[in-house]
Formats: structure tokens, sequence, C-alpha cells
């Protein structure tokens, strides 16, 4: 786990959290493009150092450029959602 002190504000990680795995750092909490019942919305994870209950978050390495397309596909298609209502 890549503890809090050494995360670069604006990255996206490949994390172990409760409702994501691709994230991007915002420099107190993960941004992440959550899929509930069919609808895509933007949502937030704290990271592990918080401690409990609610640090959930374990970022593991930066996101490969793979996954990093992956998350800022989705993340385009939630802000043109969001940006239409």
């Amino acid at each position: 786990m890549i503890p809090i002190e050494e995360l670069i504000t604006g990255e996206v990680y490949f994390c172990d959290a409760r409702n994501f795995t691709l994230g991007r750092w915002l420099g107190k909490d993960f941004i992440y493009v959550r899929n509930k019942f069919g609808t895509k919305y933007f949502d937030t994870e704290i990271h592990w150092d918080e401690g409990p209950p609610n640090g959930t978050a374990k970022p593991l390495r930066p996101a490969n450029e793979e996954e990093l397309l992956t998350f800022i596909t989705e993340e385009a298609e939630v802000w043109k959602v969001e940006n239409n209502k």
C-alpha cells in the first residue's frame, strides 16, 4: 500500500477499496466512477491511513496506461451526463 504522504494529487491509482479499483487522488480522498444499479456517478472514498471507519481505500500502485485510459473514458462519460442535466 502506498502511504498517504507519497500520493501525487491528480494521479490515478489502482486500489483495493470498498467500491472501486481505479481512483484519482484529490489530496484528501479518491474520486472514482461508481456504477450502482446501472447509474454511473462520481463518488469518493478516504485513504486507509485515515483509519476506521472512514478509511476504506488502499492505493496499491499507479494506474498503468490501459487502466488510465479506462478511467479517463468513464470519467468523461459521467462528466458529459452531469453537465447535460
